[in-house]
């Protein structure tokens, strides 16, 4: 371009630029928001086995779904808390709650 403002439909290059840029910022905001968890599925499941037995089991106060029915007094000293309470925000991050899936029904075996 030598100088001379295209126009693109009454859209200059600058305000196309911007527009595309904002897109695109806008995307990455959205990408980043939705992938907050940080765990492959098998860490997920050991980081959660690890909360209920060493956290939740002992009486630790969740906020996670169906994880306040399982506590009894908790004896649990402040680093403990501190740690299970970091763990509590990473399976948070990652969708997880303390209520056991419903187990799926087993197909009935086709007759022959």
């Amino acid at each position: 371009s030598s100088g001379i403002n295209a126009e693109y439909g009454g859209i200059s290059d600058h305000a196309m630029l911007r527009l595309s840029l904002t897109i695109l910022l806008l995307v990455s905001i959205v990408v980043l928001c939705e992938s907050s968890c940080k765990l492959s599925d098998k860490k997920l499941k050991k980081k959660a086995k690890s909360f209920m037995k060493k956290c939740v089991i002992k009486g630790f106060p969740s906020t996670l779904n169906e994880c306040h029915q399982l506590g009894m007094e908790s004896d649990l000293t402040k680093k403990q808390l501190k740690k299970c309470n970091k763990m509590e925000k990473s399976l948070e991050a990652c969708g997880f709650t303390c209520e056991e899936p419903e187990p799926e029904p087993e197909p009935e075996p086709e007759p022959e």
